[in-house]
């Protein structure tokens, strides 16, 4: 018996917020020391609902909320908002998906 085991994944989402985000904001993980000397803090890029015009984006840095206390610490907390920022995709506006969209 020869089993194929295949993996599908959607990755539409990743390839809008690409689109949207640039690529150079996309894959951007910035990392800097505080302070205070020993700890590190992550920052990524992301989108936000622009509330001028309910129907743009705005880029916004966004920071990973804590100290880290490595460099690797604050890189891995970046892969793993990157993927989560990823799967969700660009926000809504509250509005429902229609066929047009």
């Amino acid at each position: 018996c020869n089993a194929i085991h295949v993996e599908i994944r959607n990755e539409s989402n990743w390839f809008k917020m690409r689109g949207e985000l640039g690529v150079k904001r996309h894959s951007a993980c910035i990392v800097r020391r505080s302070k205070s000397g020993n700890l590190f803090t992550a920052f990524i890029f992301d989108l936000q609902i622009d509330r001028s015009c309910m129907n743009e984006f705005k880029v916004v840095k966004r920071c990973l909320g804590q100290n880290f206390t490595s460099i690797a610490k604050a890189h891995r907390a970046c892969e793993k908002a990157c993927s989560i920022r990823d799967k969700k995709g660009p926000p809504r506006d509250g509005t429902i998906a229609t066929h047009f969209n």
